[in-house]
C-alpha cells in the first residue's frame, strides 16, 4: 500500500518536470526559423510637466503714454489686428503735423533750388556763348573788342560756371534735407500707429498689468496674448526613456485642474538636451482638446502607454 502511494507521487513529479521542460522549449526561439522569443511587458513612461505656450507676446508701448481705453480683459478671445489698448495720441498727432509741415517746407526748398540751378545753367550757356563770340572776334580783328570787354566776357563765363556748381551743391543739400524730413515724418507716423496696441495673432488674453489712466513706461507690458493653437504640455522624463520616445507617440495627460479626466495628446517635439542636475529631458505634447478652464504653468501628469517588447533568444 505504501509502495503504491510512493509510486504515484513519483509519477506526478515526473509529469510536472516534463510539462515545465515542454513549455520552456515551446517558448524558446526555433534555431532554424528564428521565431520570436518570450514577450516582456515594458512599463509605461511617466513624466510631469506644465502647460506652456509656444507663441506668446506682451503688448508694450515705445513711448511714455497714458492708457485711454482697454478693449479686452483676461480670458477674452482676440483676433489678429484687433485694437486691444488705446494710448493717448494727442502729442503724437501734433508731432506728426509738425513733421509733415517740415517735410513740405523741405520739398519746397528743393523745388526752389532746382529752379535756381536751371537758371544758373541758362546763364552759364549764355555767358559761354558770349565768351566764345568774343574770342572769335578777337581772332578776326584785334580792334573788334576792347581788351577790358573781352576780359569781362571771359570772367562772366567763368563766374557762371561757378554759379552752376554752387546751385548744384544747394540742390543736393535741399534733397538731403527733404529725405531727412520725410524720414522724420514717417517715424512720427509710426509712433502714432503704435499708440494703438493691436493683437499680433489670434489668441486669448492671459495677463493684464495696466488700467485706464495709467501712464505706461517704454517697454512696460500692458497685456499678454497667447495663441491657442500653440499651447503645449512640456513634460520631463528620465534620460533612460529617451530611446523609447518617437515623434507622433500617443500619450494620456492629466491636468491638475481635472485629475479625473485624461486628455489624449501627441508628441510633437523632442528637446535634445538633458538637464545636468536632474538628468531629465523634456518633450512637447499637443493636446487633442483643451478643458474649459486652463492656465499657463498648470501642472500635468503625462503617461505614454506601455508596449510589448520581444526579448532576444535567452532573454529575460
Amino acid at each position: 500500500m505504501a509502495g503504491g502511494r510512493l509510486a504515484a507521487v513519483l509519477f506526478a513529479g515526473l509529469l510536472v518536470a516534463w510539462g515545465t521542460e515542454w513549455w520552456a522549449h515551446r517558448s524558446a526561439p526555433d534555431p532554424v526559423s528564428g521565431g520570436p522569443g518570450p514577450v516582456a511587458t515594458v512599463p509605461p513612461a511617466r513624466g510631469s510637466g506644465e502647460l506652456v505656450a509656444r507663441d506668446q507676446t506682451s503688448l508694450v508701448s515705445r513711448s511714455a503714454l497714458r492708457v485711454v481705453a482697454l478693449a479686452v480683459d483676461v480670458g477674452d478671445r482676440v483676433v489678429r489686428g484687433q485694437i486691444l489698448v488705446q494710448l493717448d495720441a494727442d502729442e503724437l498727432q501734433a508731432d506728426v503735423a509738425g513733421a509733415r509741415a517740415a517735410w513740405d517746407s523741405a520739398r519746397q526748398a528743393r523745388e526752389a533750388a532746382l529752379r535756381a540751378l536751371e537758371r544758373a545753367q541758362v546763364l552759364r550757356q549764355q555767358a559761354q556763348a558770349d565768351g566764345e563770340r568774343a574770342d572769335q572776334l578777337s581772332v578776326l580783328s584785334a580792334d573788334a573788342l576792347a581788351p577790358t570787354e573781352l576780359d569781362a566776357r571771359r570772367a562772366a563765363a567763368r563766374t557762371s560756371a561757378l554759379d552752376v556748381q554752387a546751385a548744384q551743391a544747394q540742390l543736393q543739400a535741399t534733397e538731403a534735407a527733404q529725405v531727412q524730413a520725410r524720414a522724420a515724418w514717417e517715424a512720427t507716423r509710426a509712433r502714432l500707429a503704435e499708440a494703438s496696441l493691436r493683437a499680433p495673432f489670434a489668441g486669448v488674453v492671459t495677463a493684464r498689468t495696466c488700467s485706464v489712466g495709467d501712464v505706461v513706461s517704454p517697454g512696460q507690458p500692458c497685456l499678454t496674448v497667447v495663441a491657442l493653437e500653440s499651447l503645449r504640455v512640456q513634460a520631463r522624463f528620465d534620460e533612460s526613456l529617451l530611446s523609447r520616445m518617437r515623434l507622433g507617440d500617443a500619450a494620456q495627460v492629466w491636468l491638475k485642474s481635472q485629475p479625473d479626466t485624461p486628455v489624449t495628446a501627441q508628441v510633437v517635439r523632442l528637446n535634445r538636451a538633458v538637464d545636468a542636475d536632474t538628468r531629465e529631458f523634456s518633450v512637447d505634447l499637443r493636446l487633442s482638446t483643451l478643458p474649459p478652464n486652463w492656465a499657463l504653468g498648470e501642472r500635468a501628469l503625462v503617461v505614454l502607454p506601455h508596449e510589448a517588447a520581444v526579448l532576444p533568444p535567452g532573454g529575460r
